[in-house]
């Protein structure tokens, strides 16, 4: 369902069911597209996050005892 559609049949479940106290108009500052002038919507997703420490030993130990070579060998000389 479209965006707009789904907001007026939110305003019309809540009315429905007793929910809803008043509707008022006001104004709000939110982002538009520069090209088609269209309103930015807030995108929400899950977000997660990698303890890295327990991943780069490995890898690090790997490229140590010479497992992985990287090239050119000056790339070595960046590991911790």
């Amino acid at each position: 369902m479209d965006r707009y559609k789904i907001r007026e049949q939110i305003v019309a479940d809540l009315d429905a069911g007793g929910f809803l106290e008043k509707v008022e108009d006001y104004q709000n500052s939110v982002g538009h597209c520069y090209r088609c002038k269209t309103v930015i919507e807030p995108y929400l997703s899950d977000q997660w996050f990698v303890r890295m420490k327990d991943l780069v030993r490995p890898a690090i130990q790997a490229v140590e005892d010479k497992k992985i070579e990287y090239i050119p060998d000056r790339w070595n000389q960046s590991l911790p």
